[in-house]
């Protein structure tokens, strides 16, 4: 749940959870790094 952003804030994070999948996406200054996964029951 995000409750307050603040734009100076940099981008490290981020997690996105659906019925059949979990996303999670986080950042370095060279690279992204995307990780698919099936969540646990």
């Amino acid at each position: 749940m995000l409750q307050e952003m603040d734009p100076s804030d940099d981008f490290t994070y981020l997690r996105i959870r659906t019925e059949k999948n979990e996303i999670i996406i986080t950042a370095d200054k060279e690279y992204f790094m995307v990780a698919i996964q099936k969540p646990a029951p």
